[in-house]
């Protein structure tokens, strides 16, 4: 997203047979996503900026050292601090 962003929304995005929604949100360094999908099973390769930190996935400290969050179930969020 641009810098100067503080949020924006994807709604309703059909891909295949699932419809995704997207949420974001700027406050001061932190930046948090919301992403649904409408049918279960779907997998989501969130990519979070190279300077993040404090990375949670669904409330949940992200594991391992990938820089790709794996996101399932219909409703998830991620949240990470920009430095």
């Amino acid at each position: 997203m641009p810098a100067a962003w503080e949020n924006a929304s994807l709604k309703n995005l059909l891909i295949g047979s699932t419809r995704l929604t997207m949420e974001f949100k700027r406050k001061d360094n932190r930046i948090s996503c919301a992403i649904n999908c409408s049918e279960p099973g779907w997998k989501i390769h969130f990519i979070p900026d190279a300077k993040a930190t404090k990375i949670l996935v669904n409330q949940m400290p992200k594991r391992g050292n990938e820089p790709i969050a794996e996101l399932g179930g219909t409703r998830n969020t991620i949240e990470y601090d920009l430095n």
